[in-house]
């Protein structure tokens, strides 16, 4: 947004078919709904602002040439830590994020 209001020309691609990254993610556990507020927040300031947004792009070099930018820059989110410890392979052992993500089946009896 700050490019934007500093006159550039600014257009953000995004290969979800909606902002936020993980925050969305996040937004999904009990409590923390409120996180989307801030997307909604920056995604409307874009907006005002008159950043271009473009959902649902896998940005290709192919597209950065044609597009010929002045600067391009790469924001590729964030990936869970992986930690290693004993046990931690097993078929009954998963991530918060594939609780999350709906990815492990009934988890009412479970302990995460």
């Amino acid at each position: 947004m700050v490019a934007k209001q500093r006159g550039h020309d600014v257009t953000l691609h995004e290969k979800e078919e909606r902002l936020g990254g993980q925050v969305n993610l996040v937004a999904t556990s009990p409590g923390k709904k409120e996180f989307l507020n801030v997307v909604k927040s920056l995604k409307n300031r874009m907006e005002i602002s008159g950043v271009r947004i473009k959902l649902k792009t896998h940005l290709t070099s192919k597209m950065v040439e044609e597009g010929q930018p002045d600067v391009l820059v790469v924001a590729s989110g964030a990936k869970p830590i992986e930690i290693n410890v004993p046990g931690i392979a097993q078929p009954h052992v998963v991530s918060a994020w594939d609780v999350l993500n709906e990815m492990v089946p009934d988890i009412r009896k479970q302990v995460v």
